[in-house]
């Protein structure tokens, strides 16, 4: 998990972010084949884990626990290097040949973005460019008109190292960052949570916490006070790679608390949602079930972290999750499994109960070949 990127390199390596970069690339989903269409109901395993009273785990593994964590946290935003742009190429085509329009943006090397977010008359895009080289891989930021496409500004901001932003958030005049940074904290790679302006993106705060290890943001939402991130911590928790969760305040981002939550070996998170009192956090464990990595979901309480229940998931044991809402008092999955018929990953689509985390019903679909879901 841990690798330095050579001074010359002007790419992230496959590699290193191949745990989030593969499993984050926003608004990028593969058509699904038409050829031989299939749709099934199918049977899966679930489980909950309960926290407090087993002696054993699940399928004899140790139970998962929640652990208090307490970290210093930095406010960088004095030393962060902040700039407007302009001069990316932009490739707009608005004809017969598309729904609406369709942009690109990008420099002389890459430009990705990983999420989305939508309010009023834009749309806003957040992930990395390695153009303007303040560092070796900026956060990138972009406003764009809803009506036609055009770039209404770009902004990037970062350190002397690598800066991504993998998750946006967008609550009233702001939008919410959460990602990983080199340039700035205690190990190889600690977690960023930024708040940007979505006049001018304008840089309100910009936090980073960690650990001596590696330790990424993925998911983020945000309600009236708090802002809340999930992603993967090692060496923190209690096993080697564990899901955290962490609360910040909208105002300053100074952190409020944060909880790490695993088994043996490794869980982490990559989306997260907030329904009235409660968090949800979901995405895999290999610490639980009979083998491989497994769909881990969590519910916590949004004031203080207590952990309410997780549970998994389990079909054939290569099941991860990518994304997931709540509505209605139940809970829905987006995922994706392999083996069921042609043995390459179907598009999985999950329901469970915000009560318990007992699984209502399971979906999979897919037609030959190979499905992405991407998110």
């Amino acid at each position: 998990m841990r690798e330095s990127f050579s001074s010359t390199a002007k790419a992230p390596s496959h590699d290193t972010l191949k745990l989030f970069v593969a499993i984050s690339l926003c608004s990028m989903i593969l058509a699904i084949s038409l050829i031989d269409p299939w749709t099934s109901m199918v049977e899966a395993t679930s489980n909950l884990i309960k926290e407090e009273t087993e002696s054993k785990g699940i399928h004899g593994r140790e139970p998962s626990f929640s652990k208090d964590i307490n970290v210093k946290s930095f406010d960088v935003t004095s030393r962060v290097s902040f700039r407007e742009v302009s001069g990316f190429r932009s490739s707009l085509m608005s004809d017969s040949s598309y729904p609406v329009w369709f942009e690109s943006i990008g420099g002389e090397y890459e430009d990705i973005c990983y999420d989305i977010a939508s309010s009023g008359d834009s749309v806003y895009v957040v992930g990395y460019t390695d153009k303007y080289e303040v560092g070796y891989a900026d956060v990138l930021v972009a406003r764009i008109s809803k009506s036609d496409g055009s770039i209404e500004w770009i902004v990037v901001f970062g350190g002397e190292d690598e800066d991504y932003g993998f998750g946006a958030y967008l609550r009233e005049e702001y939008l919410y960052i959460a990602g990983m940074t080199k340039s700035f904290g205690y190990g190889s790679n600690d977690v960023l949570v930024a708040k940007v302006s979505i006049y001018d993106g304008s840089l309100q705060w910009i936090i980073v916490f960690g650990g001596s290890d590696y330790d990424c943001g993925n998911g983020i939402t945000v309600d009236e006070n708090s802002v809340y991130v999930t992603g993967g911590m090692c060496g923190l928790g209690v096993g080697a790679f564990d899901v955290f969760i962490a609360s910040l305040s909208t105002l300053d981002g100074s952190l409020e608390w944060l909880k790490t939550i695993g088994g043996t070996y490794n869980e982490h998170g990559i989306d997260i949602t907030i329904s009235g009192d409660y968090l949800y956090v979901v995405r895999e464990t290999s610490s639980f079930g009979t083998s491989g990595n497994n769909i881990f979901t969590i519910e916590l309480s949004s004031s203080d972290g207590t952990l309410e229940w997780m549970s998994t998931i389990e079909i054939d044991g290569e099941d991860p999750a990518y994304a997931i809402a709540v509505s209605d008092g139940d809970i829905y999955l987006l995922g994706q499994t392999v083996g069921l018929a042609d043995g390459f990953p179907d598009v999985l689509v999950a329901s469970l109960s915000s009560t318990d985390g007992s699984l209502v019903w399971t979906t999979v679909f897919g037609g030959e070949g190979e499905k992405v879901v991407a998110t």
